[in-house]
């Protein structure tokens, strides 16, 4: 089990996404239970070290959704929060909600990560699964003893590894955006763009 404390490190926030990229873009062959493991403890590392930046909170805020936005897959996300509504959009309608849908991943990640500020991390089980894809679950503990976990679920291929779900506390992000987003279209009688324009405005209330 691997473990590190969110201490302070002198590596600028700049530094960090980009050495998250890196490790996001680098070619992914036959990947094994080491390989989701490192992709992971290489954003943890980068979290960190924004963390620990003597930054206004919203500041904060912000570079960490700037550093984490781009490793989002947002149209593996978004298809499975649509499910069979996903066949009625046109491909801007698609692209318009794998756009809100990924915002909104990225800020409730961010405010885990805020909330667990001080935390110990451990990345307690990866696991490499078929056709490209991996789970890693990650642990936080906080001085008071309290304890959170994260469940990311990632995709590999030439391209890099990007994170096409994840689950906090055992709730699952990806299912909870489609039951909303089914229950939006029930409510607009399948007017996607009444959905989208009810998804951005809760994209925009989380900001």
């Amino acid at each position: 089990m691997k473990e590190f404390k969110l201490t302070r490190r002198l590596l600028l926030a700049a530094g960090a996404g980009l050495a998250m990229t890196a490790t996001f873009g680098m070619s992914a062959h036959a990947q094994s239970d080491t390989d989701f493991r490192n992709v992971i403890d290489a954003r943890l590392q980068a979290i960190e070290q924004i963390l620990q930046r003597d930054l206004p909170a919203d500041i904060k805020r912000q570079t960490l959704i700037q550093t984490t936005r781009p490793t989002i897959d947002d149209a593996t996300l978004a298809s499975g929060a649509l499910g069979r509504n996903a066949r009625t959009l046109s491909p801007n309608q698609t692209s318009e909600f794998a756009q809100i849908i990924g915002d909104m991943a990225a800020l409730q990640e961010a405010d885990f990560f805020l909330r667990n500020e001080g935390s110990s991390i451990s990345v307690v089980n990866a696991e490499a699964q078929s056709r490209g894809r991996g789970s890693v679950l990650v642990q936080f503990n906080s001085p008071d003893g309290a304890t959170s976990m994260l469940s990311y679920s990632l995709s590999g291929s030439n391209g890099g590894y990007l994170i096409y779900n994840f689950a906090i506390d055992g709730s699952n992000v990806g299912s909870n955006y489609r039951s909303a987003i089914g229950s939006l279209f029930n409510t607009h009688r399948g007017d996607a763009n009444a959905v989208i324009a009810d998804m951005a405005q809760r994209r925009d209330q989380m900001n």
